[in-house]
């Protein structure tokens, strides 16, 4: 298994980061390699970092996505979960992570678009 992630570049702006687990998985028999293969992405996660207030934080995902509470939902049309949102703490830092779920990998303007709102208001 492996990290794949991209780094923000200003630690003064609030920035997203993505992040992506991925599993290698090798096939053998009778100890020959037959292949490798990439497997379907894990987990899919983007972090929106460097926000000023937590508190600033809950506010607006309660305006965005109201009626929820950490984690709130992001649903597609179809009902389905597109990412589960939460806002976070580490060592008083805080920040936002936005975990993908695997159908809708692919989906992630949605998902961007709520942090750059998030990102507007939080920092």
């Amino acid at each position: 298994m492996y990290l794949a992630m991209r780094v923000p570049t200003s630690r003064d702006q609030p920035s997203v980061r993505e992040i992506v687990l991925r599993e290698r998985r090798e096939r053998r028999q009778n100890n020959f390699l037959l292949g490798v293969s990439d497997s379907w992405f894990l987990v899919k996660s983007y972090l929106l970092e460097n926000i000023a207030s937590s508190d600033q934080a809950v506010a607006e995902l309660r305006r965005i996505l109201p009626g929820q509470e950490n984690p709130w939902l992001l649903n597609a049309a179809d009902g389905s979960t597109i990412a589960y949102f939460n806002v976070c703490l580490n060592e008083g830092a805080a920040y936002v992570s936005a975990d993908m779920s695997g159908r809708h990998y692919n989906e992630d303007d949605h998902v961007r678009s709520v942090l750059q709102q998030l990102g507007t208001t939080v920092s």
